[in-house]
């Protein structure tokens, strides 16, 4: 595969024409000189596979950093791309890496463990099941029915600590024969 592919997002220009073997950086910055876009994080992973079991497929996971809303999906321009035979195409996965036409407004994203909505009157919220020395992001937005979602906080960062232990209760001893 060669030539190149461009990606807008809502009611952006397209992007400058990205390299078919871009990196994660140069995807990065491409999104970033949209105005829709604001700040976003790309990983990049890499695999064999398809249809012979020899082709490169790049996979981008794209982290919206900045809250941008319930928008429709990235669209894709593919007619740059190349190839000896077949065809080369860009696909688009939302947030629960199906291929549909947009991110439907709540969808929990893939690979995130866990998302809530909280009463208005709610001041603190403790989010169930962390576990202990693993590192968790959380962030909060807020949603109202006439303007959707607000701007997001700041991301933060938590690790539940390892607990010392407290003093066994209930304990009793019973004959034990070996």
């Amino acid at each position: 595969v060669g030539g190149f592919y461009r990606l807008k997002f809502a009611s952006s220009k397209y992007t400058t024409f990205i390299s078919a073997h871009a990196d994660a950086f140069e995807i990065e910055q491409a999104l970033e000189q949209l105005s829709t876009v604001g700040d976003v994080v790309v990983t990049q992973n890499d695999s064999v596979g398809s249809y012979d079991g020899n082709d490169l497929i790049h996979h981008y996971e794209i982290t919206f950093a900045s809250n941008v809303g319930n928008v429709d999906r990235l669209v894709v321009d593919d007619s740059g791309l190349t190839v000896e035979s077949g065809t080369a195409k860009v696909n688009v996965f939302d947030g629960d890496n199906s291929n549909d036409s947009a991110a439907t407004p709540g969808e929990i994203p893939g690979l995130y463990a866990y998302s809530d909505d909280m009463d208005s009157e709610a001041r603190s919220y403790t989010i169930p099941n962390l576990v202990t020395g693993r590192e968790y992001m959380a962030a909060v937005s807020a949603r109202n029915q006439k303007h959707g979602y607000g701007p997001r906080s700041n991301i933060h960062s938590v690790t539940p600590q390892v607990q010392v232990p407290g003093k066994p209760r209930n304990v009793s001893i019973r004959n034990y024969i070996l």
